[in-house]
């Protein structure tokens, strides 16, 4: 399976990808199944050719184009067609209010070599009836990616959560915890990699993930005090020297939406997938 690789990049990965899905979603007006979406080539971002997807028995087939020698890395970001909440700053600056993704996984090292010769991902943890965006960029040394193919499809079957699993807060919104311990349709392989929980906020100007903790699947941790932790992270943020704005925005005083949600990383055909499907209710959270 690829190589283990840092919850922190893949949240800052996440975040971008957050951005792009938002620039893509407004010139695509159509959803099609079995769509392929045409992308010209950039002369300085490397531009990924064109997929399709399929509908298959074990979810979503996603077949790729010609993959070069040279890439070294393959990230495909899922998200949930139908749950999207936007607001917009201006014409040029739309914003996700809810900028996680629903599924990501990274593709390297042994995984990737197998990836080239087969050109086909199988993507299981799909819901009958869900509308999908799958996006998918290949990644060369050195050359950043430009805004990536995407295609949109309604999934007819998949392994997805039995139970409906809730993450309540406590009355001071300082802790959350798991309802119940998550289940799925069918048998899921965990990773070694851990599960997290993660503190997501945003206002009408900038959205921030913020503060990560990490819970091994196989404990009884299905709880997590996030504070004082958040606010000590923030505070250790603002003291960085040389920080470059925007960042510094993160960090503001005021009041912010805030919401945790949980990622449960399971592996499928040797592809580790990061998967959010349990998030928190929003609340109000108050930087100092």
């Amino acid at each position: 399976m690829s190589k283990k690789w840092g919850i922190t990049k893949l949240i800052a990965i996440l975040l971008i990808f957050g951005l792009i899905i938002i620039c893509c979603e407004r010139n695509q007006e159509k959803a099609e199944n079995n769509a392929v979406i045409n992308n010209s080539e950039d002369d300085i971002f490397y531009q990924t050719p064109p997929f399709e997807l399929k509908i298959i028995p074990e979810g979503i087939l996603i077949s790729l184009g010609d993959i070069p020698d040279d890439i070294t890395s393959i990230i495909v970001d899922i998200d949930n067609w139908g749950d999207r909440v936007y607001t917009f700053q201006n014409d040029d600056y739309p914003i996700r209010r809810d900028m996680i993704s629903s599924s990501m996984a990274r593709i390297e090292g042994e995984c990737l070599e197998q990836i080239k010769q087969i050109k086909e991902i199988i993507f299981p943890f799909v819901k009958s009836g869900e509308k999908y965006n799958v996006f998918v960029v290949y990644l060369k040394p050195d050359m950043d990616s430009a805004s990536p193919p995407f295609c949109r499809i309604i999934a007819e079957s998949g392994i997805y959560l039995q139970n409906e699993v809730e993450l309540i807060l406590n009355e001071n919104n300082t802790s959350v915890r798991l309802s119940e311990e998550p289940k799925f349709t069918s048998d899921a392989v965990y990773s070694d990699n851990t599960n997290s929980f993660s503190f997501c906020m945003f206002n009408d100007e900038i959205t921030s993930v913020l503060g990560v903790l990490s819970t091994d699947h196989n404990t009884n941790n299905m709880s997590w005090d996030f504070e004082p932790a958040i606010s000590e992270q923030i505070k250790r943020s603002r003291e960085l020297t040389g920080i470059r704005e925007p960042e510094k925005e993160k960090y503001k005083s005021g009041d912010y939406t805030a919401f945790i949600q949980y990622s449960i990383n399971i592996i499928y055909d040797n592809i580790e997938w990061q998967n959010y499907f349990i998030k928190s209710p929003r609340f109000n959270y108050t930087v100092q």
